[in-house]
């Protein structure tokens, strides 16, 4: 097995987003000295995962986006257990227009030195209305 191989099979953290079941809009982590930890769930094919549980406001103060920060594989389901497709994996399937996914927005570290990453549940369409008011 080659060293490629292994560390693009092995290094990769995976990190779970649990949005509230129906939720739209954006949705904001933020790292904050009075935040609540990640939680740890083992995966089916036995990896752990970071759990982030986004409450119904889409805002969450987490003491640690440490593995949001590296690379990793993003996952998401509403808090019904439905399955909420990342952003890239739609894009090929042609009904990215229609489809409710989540998509990475943006990047922030603020002056007080809190990080945030930012993120937006909905449809293409509903994106392109958010991003534009």
């Amino acid at each position: 097995m080659s060293y490629f191989y292994y560390i693009q099979n092995h290094s990769r953290k995976h990190v779970k987003l649990i949005v509230p079941a129906g939720f739209r809009g954006q949705i904001v982590l933020r790292e904050s000295a009075t935040g609540s930890p990640f939680s740890k769930a083992l995966l089916p094919d036995g990896e752990e995962a970071a759990v982030y549980i986004v409450p119904s406001d889409g805002i969450l103060n987490t003491l640690d986006l440490g593995p949001l920060e590296s690379w990793h594989i993003l996952s998401a389901e509403f808090s019904d257990g439905v399955f909420l497709p990342t952003y890239l994996q739609i894009a090929s399937s042609g009904s990215r227009l229609k489809s409710v996914h989540l998509r990475s927005t943006v990047s922030v570290v603020r002056g007080s030195g809190e990080r945030e990453i930012h993120y937006f549940v909905g449809t293409l369409d509903e994106f392109e209305q958010w991003k534009n008011k």
